[in-house]
């Protein structure tokens, strides 16, 4: 009798008859979700379909696009990833949890109590955008960026949003059989992100964020076009000048980044203090900073237009 296609369902089921598998296991030894079983595409054809739980506001304009500009914390704003669109932004950070079978938004697990899962306030808007306009913002020009950062169980989760995303393909960046194709939007995972679980699928939809010193040291953005590390490395709080060696610090961080064919981005930069905000915002984007974060979607946004960018 000959095997249909196997599934991730069908590899974790076969798993557990021969014994438990931790998540640490799967790092180690990657299970590859079968994107040849393609999903057919789903999802909403645009923003007025009625199904969207996450619909455009009444009145929804989008703002010139902002290609440094991201948008951290996003689900925690008013009118998730609208008002990032509303201000330009090209870029937006969800924060994913896996729970029983479910990929939900929070940045703890307080927060998933909300059950707002990445599909409905996410992936389904970006796809109605998509497939009605062919882009997400009108004027921006490269794809939009939408990182998912992962909070646990990584395996797991990667596997997950594979999976879920199979149905959506028509909208997104992938690599299929080693080529890249373009798409409209790019998934980036960061946070607890076990790449190697889906690096050689036939078909994968995510890309990675490196941190920690994960500089490639040849250039590979279908692998790793961002890499990101925390404001920690500097410490500077923005009052009076830079510090000599962290200035060069920033400086070797973006240069080595640049040199890798990635773009460099900083997370946890100190926001607290409005007047200083654009101190350290300038101090980045002085030293050729790709992506700026914030959850001070006008303000950044006031600040780039007044410098020209």
């Amino acid at each position: 009798m000959s095997r249909g296609p196997v599934t991730r369902r069908g590899l974790l089921g076969r798993a557990a008859l021969v014994g438990a598998i931790s998540l640490g296991a799967l790092s180690a030894a990657p299970i590859m979700p079968n994107a040849r079983a393609e999903k057919p595409l789903i999802g909403p054809s645009s923003t007025a379909d009625p199904s969207l739980v996450n619909p455009p506001p009444p009145g929804f304009v989008p703002g010139s696009a902002l290609v440094r500009a991201h948008a951290h914390n996003d689900y925690l704003h008013p009118r998730p990833l609208w008002d990032a669109l509303a201000a330009g932004f090209g870029s937006v950070e969800a924060d994913v949890w896996y729970r029983e079978g479910r990929l939900l938004l929070g940045h703890t697990r307080v927060e998933t109590l909300s059950a707002r899962t990445l599909e409905q306030w996410y992936i389904q808007p970006l796809a109605a955008l998509v497939r009605e306009s062919g882009r997400v913002l009108p004027d921006l020009e490269q794809p939009f960026q939408l990182l998912i950062d992962v909070k646990e169980e990584g395996a797991a989760t990667l596997l997950a949003i594979e999976e879920m995303l199979q149905g959506y393909r028509d909208i997104l960046c992938r690599v299929e059989d080693g080529r890249t194709v373009d798409g409209a939007i790019q998934v980036v995972y960061t946070g607890n992100r076990p790449f190697s679980v889906i690096s050689t699928a036939p078909v994968r939809f995510g890309t990675m964020d490196g941190h920690d010193g994960d500089v490639p040291t040849a250039p590979d953005p279908a692998r790793m076009p961002l890499v990101s590390e925390s404001w920690s490395m500097l410490g500077w709080q923005g009052f009076g000048s830079m510090p000599a060696d962290q200035e060069e610090r920033l400086e070797r961080f973006v240069a080595d980044v640049h040199a890798s064919g990635a773009r460099a981005r900083f997370w946890g930069a100190p926001e607290l203090l409005p007047g200083r905000r654009p101190v350290i915002w300038d101090a980045q984007l002085n030293a050729g900073v790709d992506l700026i974060g914030t959850d001070h979607l006008q303000h950044l946004r006031e600040h780039l237009l007044a410098r020209g960018l």
